[in-house]
C-alpha cells in the first residue's frame, strides 16, 4: 500500500518555486559581481594605455625611439587593435627604414637627437638597425611629409596628420616651427574629440594634455580636459565608494549638468548610497539621499523608497523623544498617519508595555512589514512580521491580529509573539482592517469579498 506524501502537492510546488527563485537571485548576484569586477579591470586597462601612450609620445618627441617603441608595444599587449600604437610604430619604422635616417644631422655638426631603434619584439616586422652615421634627409622628403600632413588636415584625417607632423618634427625640429605646432594642436584636439566620442576616454585625455602642452592658455581645451579627468575619476570610484562617487558627481554636475551621462549616474549614485544607509537603518540619512536623487529627476519607485525612509526617520525621532507610554495602531491607517493617531494605554495593561506596532514597506524590497518599536529608547524598530499589514493588538497584549499578504495565507491571521503561534482566521484576500472586541474573543473585519464588491462588516471567533 502506497503511503501518502507528508506534504501536499501544492507545498512541493511552493518549495520548488522558492528554490528556483533563490538560485536565480544567487546567480544574478554572482553575475553582477563579475560584471563589476570586469568594469574595474577595463578601467585600469584603459588607464595603463593612456599612461603608456603619453610616455611613448614624449619619448618620440625627445628622439628616444627605442623607448617609444617599448611603450607602443606595451599598449599593443593591452589592446592589440589600438590605432595610436599601430600608427606610432609605423612612424618609428619610417624613421628607421633604410635610406631615410631617424634624425637629420644639422649643418653645425651637432649630434643627432634620435636614439638608435632596434627591431620590435611585439610585431612581426623586423626593423633594420640604424647605422651609426645617419645621412641627411633630402629636403623633398621633409616637404613631402609636410604636404601629406596638410592634405590630411584638410580632409579631417587627424591620425594621419599627426603621424606626418611628428615625422616632420623628428626629421627637422626647426622646420616651420610655428605652423607645425599650430597643426599639431589642431590634430591633437580633433583626434581627442574622436576618441572621446568613441568612449576611448584615457586616450582622449592624453591627447588633450598634449594639445595643452602646446597651448597652455587654451581655456576651452582646459575645460574639456578637466571635465574628462573628473569623469574618469568618477568611473574609478563607482561601485567601490558610493559616498565619494556622489561627491565627485555632484561637483561635476554643478560644473556641467549635461555632460555625458553625469545626471543619470548622479541619481544612481544617490540611490545606491541611500539603499546602503537604509540597510544600516540610518533612515534619516537615507531619506536625504533619496531626496537628492529625486532632485535630479522624478521617479515613482524612488518616491516610495523616500516615503518609507521618511516614516522610519520620524518614528525613530518620536521614539527618541518619548519617555513613557504604550501605543496601539489604528487598524488600516497609512504608516505616516498611524504614527500620529495611536491611542495611549497604561503600561500595566499587558506585557506589550512600551511598544509601538505599525505597518510599513521595506524601502529596498517593497514588501509590507509589521514593525515593533520600543518607546523611550534610542533603538531602531524591529521586524515582527513580513508580508503583513494593519496590526491590531489584543487588549491583554498577548495576541496580534493582522492582514496576511502571503499568497498562500491571504486573509486575516493572528500571531502570538511569545510562542510564535500563527492562526488563520479567514481565507479571503479582500478581508482587511481587523479589530478586537473588548473581551478579546472575537475579531471584527471589513471586506468586499462578495461578488457585488460591496463593503460589509464581519465578525469571527478568535479561538
Amino acid at each position: 500500500m502506497a503511503h501518502e506524501s507528508r506534504f501536499p502537492a501544492w507545498a512541493w510546488w511552493i518549495i520548488g518555486a522558492i528554490t528556483i527563485l533563490a538560485i536565480s537571485i544567487l546567480v544574478f548576484s554572482v553575475v553582477l559581481g563579475i560584471r563589476a569586477g570586469q568594469e574595474q579591470v577595463e578601467i585600469q586597462r584603459r588607464q595603463q594605455i593612456g599612461i603608456a601612450l603619453q610616455r611613448a609620445t614624449d619619448a618620440q618627441v625627445e628622439g628616444n625611439l627605442q623607448a617609444a617603441l617599448d611603450e607602443y608595444q606595451k599598449i599593443l599587449v593591452l589592446d592589440p587593435s589600438n590605432d595610436l600604437a599601430q600608427q606610432g610604430i609605423k612612424n618609428l619604422l619610417a624613421l628607421a627604414s633604410g635610406g631615410e635616417a631617424a634624425a637629420t644631422q644639422p649643418a653645425t655638426g651637432s649630434e643627432p637627437a634620435a636614439s638608435p631603434l632596434s627591431a620590435p619584439t611585439a610585431t612581426a616586422t623586423a626593423v633594420a638597425p640604424v647605422t651609426a652615421a645617419p645621412t641627411s634627409t633630402p629636403a623633398s622628403t621633409l616637404i613631402g611629409y609636410w604636404d601629406d600632413a596638410q592634405r590630411a588636415v584638410k580632409a579631417g584625417r587627424w591620425q594621419e596628420a599627426l603621424n606626418n607632423l611628428i615625422l616632420v618634427q623628428q626629421i627637422d625640429p626647426s622646420y616651420r616651427v610655428s605652423e607645425v605646432n599650430d597643426e599639431l594642436f589642431t590634430a591633437y584636439v580633433n583626434l581627442a574629440l574622436e576618441k572621446d566620442n568613441a568612449d576611448n576616454l584615457e586616450e582622449a585625455l592624453t591627447l588633450y594634455q598634449k594639445a595643452l602642452a602646446l597651448r597652455p592658455g587654451a581655456t576651452d581645451i582646459q575645460r574639456d580636459r578637466d571635465l574628462l579627468e573628473q569623469y574618469l575619476q568618477v568611473l574609478t570610484y563607482t561601485g567601490v565608494d558610493w559616498e565619494l562617487t556622489t561627491a565627485e558627481l555632484t561637483a561635476l554636475f554643478n560644473l556641467e549638468p549635461d555632460y555625458r551621462d553625469v545626471a543619470e549616474r548622479l541619481q544612481q549614485a544617490h540611490t545606491a548610497r541611500a539603499d546602503e544607509l537604509a540597510g544600516d537603518e540610518e533612515w534619516c540619512a537615507a531619506q536625504d539621499e533619496y531626496n537628492a536623487a529625486l532632485s535630479v529627476a522624478s521617479d515613482g519607485d524612488l518616491i516610495l523608497k523616500r516615503d518609507a525612509a521618511q516614516t522610519q526617520c520620524r518614528l525613530a525621532d518620536t521614539a527618541g523623544a518619548a519617555s513613557t507610554g504604550t501605543a496601539r495602531l489604528t487598524p488600516g491607517a497609512t504608516p505616516a498617519a498611524t504614527a500620529a493617531s495611536v491611542s495611549a494605554v497604561t503600561s500595566g495593561d499587558g506585557p506589550a508595555g512600551g511598544r509601538l506596532l505599525y505597518s510599513t514597506s521595506d524601502p529596498i524590497t517593497g514588501r509590507s512589514q509589521i514593525m515593533s518599536l520600543t518607546i523611550g529608547r534610542s533603538t531602531p524598530a524591529q521586524l515582527l512580521l513580513e508580508d503583513a499589514a494593519q496590526p491590531a493588538l489584543r487588549s491583554d497584549g498577548t495576541r496580534l491580529a493582522f492582514r496576511n499578504l502571503r499568497n498562500d495565507m491571504a486573509g486575516i491571521s493572528s500571531f502570538d509573539p511569545a510562542s510564535g503561534l500563527m492562526l488563520r482566521f479567514s481565507q479571503y484576500a479582500e478581508d482587511s482592517l481587523p479589530s478586537w472586541n473588548p473581551q478579546g474573543s472575537r475579531v471584527v473585519i471589513a471586506s468586499n469579498r462578495e461578488g457585488d464588491r460591496r463593503w460589509r462588516i464581519y465578525t469571527m471567533w478568535a479561538e
